[in-house]
């Protein structure tokens, strides 16, 4: 691990500290220095992503393992018969 000393604007460091807030880094400089090993590994899951956004997208992924979401498939049946309920009892 390599410490390094940087300068930044004022309006740079509160953007940086305000987007840290946003993706759930506790702060500024964990999120940089984020950026910085995201761009020197091309790590393009954490450009596109952030952390809660990764944790939510791995949990899902956990649900789906465990069979506790509905298939594209299973929706489209679900959907069916609700639409085909809805419709008998609205029949004019």
């Amino acid at each position: 691990m390599h410490l390094l000393s940087i300068k930044l604007s004022d309006e740079a460091y509160a953007a940086y500290v305000a987007r840290a807030n946003e993706e759930g880094y506790d702060c500024a400089e964990d999120f940089i220095a984020a950026l910085l090993d995201s761009d020197a590994n091309d790590d393009v899951m954490s450009r596109l992503f952030s952390a809660d956004r990764l944790k939510v997208i791995d949990q899902s992924v956990e649900q789906a393992d465990r069979r506790e979401l509905f298939t594209l498939s299973e929706v489209e049946v679900e959907m069916a018969e609700i639409r085909d309920k809805w419709r008998k009892e609205n029949a004019s």
